[in-house]
């Protein structure tokens, strides 16, 4: 940056031309960083029709071979480059022999020249050799796993130098510790993944008493060690390892309350079953599309209305969690956005995260309502009534091979791909969106014994439960409940099912089930004005019912259970006021049956529940 900078580029090895033909300077990105490197050239501008700079804003698509076309420009300036040029250059050969500080050779160590990308390894002799380079001066290293480097100046000033290194042994120790959850501070977790990344990387599992020992730990050195194990969140303690073993005493992983999965309504013909998987079956999946490169960013035009995203192609059943984007490094507006959720069948809305504010230069990651969803599925970041362009979202089009999964969305009208939104040679490309789902796994846990609890509630409520009617009356054991008493649903609604993890320390966010109707059993009373009273339901023991109207003087109940079968007919008694009956029903199975009340003129449909205890 800057004016006046110069950029001073050395050949690893020296390049030999003569000839009169043109020399072509191409600066290429190699699969970079973020942020990639940004190169701005001087630039003079002789003249002339023909083109003689190539520039590309995606930079792996520049190609010296193909003439500027989309994503391309063409200048006729060119960059003003200068060459150092030495006619006469001496070459040496550089060799030796790399040992310990006893003076044993040492196979397989590393030797590197400063400032060039020139490395070789030692031989079983502990010998080195590099192709010849040009006479001056070198700092060259010599390193080995388990001792210190060694650099040196070296002067190459003859046909053949030598040079041989020494390299002192470093102290090799080791780290420990003992691990616990906090839901049972004082059980130690056995199969705990322990990984120590730093000088070296070590890993392991811890016993059954909890303890994890790692060694060839080297010092001096600082070290990031790692617990991991599902159920829990990973825990992570910086250390420094001298000339003594690290003990890092009781680590206490926080556990991580995860939700049941794959809810499931099952609508049977008196009652519905709910089922689900059991959280510490599951496994943790990421469903990503990208190659986690950021090639661009796009972002909305002020007050703008859209939804960019990724297509999702689910082929099994799985239960979204939360979704993570990245943003690009640019600063623009913060802004309040969210995730939506559309089933990619018919673009029906299935889900939204609250608002969150979107950051520049930041992964987020988002939690939406538990879904279970079947089939593929959009997942798009939305904008709306934002009054300026907000921190952009990222995309990848660094492979053109990978999948195009990038859609666009405007309200109103079909999702489609947003490379056929750009037109022209857009290339593939995928959103910096993933999302994070729960499936079938197979991982060590701390065996905790879990039980669950059940909501139902109108499904045009969703995500609020706080409405929703806790079906279990004590804490479920299974990974499955009947709600019986779902036949006394309005038939004309819809209606969905919530799932919450107990655990020994608290409650899990709950998993939704699929939306069903109102049951099929809910054949509403035409009662008009006559004031018809059937209780208490559910019952155990007796059904009362009245009818509170002096037009009627006879009457009888047909009671069917829900396959049609009678059960028992019943004659309805004149009292003042009306007709009356007390029915035992103690001998009756448990579940629904149909009432059917026939009067003079009419018949009236109820439906009664026999739950006994």
């Amino acid at each position: 940056p800057g004016n006046g900078r110069k950029l001073y580029i050395p050949f690893s090895t020296p390049l030999q031309y003569s000839g009169s033909s043109n020399l072509l300077i191409q600066d290429y990105q190699y699969d970079p960083a973020w942020p990639p490197a940004v190169i701005r050239f001087k630039a003079a501008d002789l003249g002339g029709p023909s083109i003689r700079t190539l520039s590309a804003l995606d930079y792996y698509a520049l190609d010296p071979n193909v003439g500027p076309g989309t994503f391309y420009n063409g200048l006729t300036s060119i960059p003003l480059t200068t060459f150092v040029i030495d006619p006469i250059i001496d070459f040496s050969e550089l060799s030796g022999v790399v040992y310990t500080s006893g003076g044993t050779p040492i196979s397989g160590a590393t030797v590197e020249v400063g400032g060039t990308a020139l490395s070789v390894q030692t031989n079983a002799n502990g010998e080195y050799s590099f192709t010849p380079l040009p006479f001056g001066n070198y700092n060259v290293t010599a390193s080995y796993i388990g001792y210190n480097d060694s650099t040196e100046v070296v002067t190459l000033s003859s046909p053949n130098d030598t040079n041989d290194f020494y390299l002192e042994e470093r102290y090799n120790g080791q780290i420990s510790a003992t691990v616990f959850g906090d839901n049972a501070p004082t059980v130690p977790l056995q199969n705990v993944s322990v990984t120590a990344v730093g000088y070296s990387t070590n890993n392991g599992l811890t016993n059954s008493l909890g303890n994890i020992v790692l060694t060839n730990i080297y010092g001096v050195s600082n070290y990031q060690v790692t617990f991991s194990m599902y159920g829990y969140y990973d825990t992570t303690i910086y250390t420094t390892l001298s000339y003594s073993n690290v003990n890092l005493g009781n680590i206490i992983l926080r556990q991580e309350k995860i939700s049941p999965w794959d809810v499931n309504v099952e609508v049977g013909l008196s009652d519905v079953r709910v089922t689900w998987k059991d959280p510490l079956k599951g496994a943790k999946v990421k469903l990503q599309n990208d190659n986690d490169i950021l090639s661009l960013s796009f972002t909305n035009s002020p007050n703008e209305n859209v939804w960019l995203g990724n297509v999702f192609n689910i082929t099994d059943t799985t239960t979204i969690t939360d979704v993570e984007i990245m943003t690009d490094i640019y600063n623009n507006a913060i802004d309040s956005v969210t995730i939506d959720i559309f089933n990619a069948a018919d673009d029906q809305l299935l889900a939204s995260s609250k608002p969150f504010l979107i950051y520049a230069d930041s992964l987020h990651k988002i939690d939406v309502p538990n879904i279970v969803v079947y089939e593929s599925v959009y997942i798009m970041l939305h904008w709306q009534n934002n009054p300026l362009s907000t921190n952009a979202l990222g995309v990848d089009y660094s492979d053109t091979l990978a999948p195009n999964t990038a859609v666009i969305k405007y309200p109103g009208t079909p999702t489609e791909y947003f490379s056929t939104f750009l037109g022209g040679n857009a290339p593939n490309m995928s959103f910096l969106i993933r999302a994070h789902t729960l499936d079938g796994g197979n991982n060590f846990t701390n065996n905790e014994v879990l039980s669950y609890n059940v909501y139902r509630g109108l499904a045009s409520e969703f995500p609020d439960i706080s409405n929703w009617e806790m079906i279990n009356t004590s804490p479920v054991a299974a990974v499955t409940e009947v709600d019986e008493e779902y036949a006394l649903q309005n038939p004309s609604e819809q209606y969905r099912f919530a799932v919450e993890t107990i655990y020994a320390n608290g409650t899990s966010e709950v998993t939704f089930s699929n939306v069903i109707d109102g049951t099929s059993l809910g054949l509403d009373e035409l009662n008009d004005n006559l004031n018809v009273t059937v209780f208490p339901v559910p019952s155990s023991d007796e059904v009362s019912v009245q009818i509170r109207n002096d037009k009627y003087s006879e009457g009888k109940i047909v009671i069917t259970d829900v396959a049609g079968k009678v059960i028992d007919v019943v004659t309805l008694n004149k009292q003042l006021g009306g007709l009356h009956v007390n029915i035992p029903v103690t001998y009756y199975a448990n579940g629904v049956y149909l009432f059917n009340i026939e009067l003079e003129d009419k018949i009236i449909i109820k439906k009664i529940i026999v739950k006994h205890l």
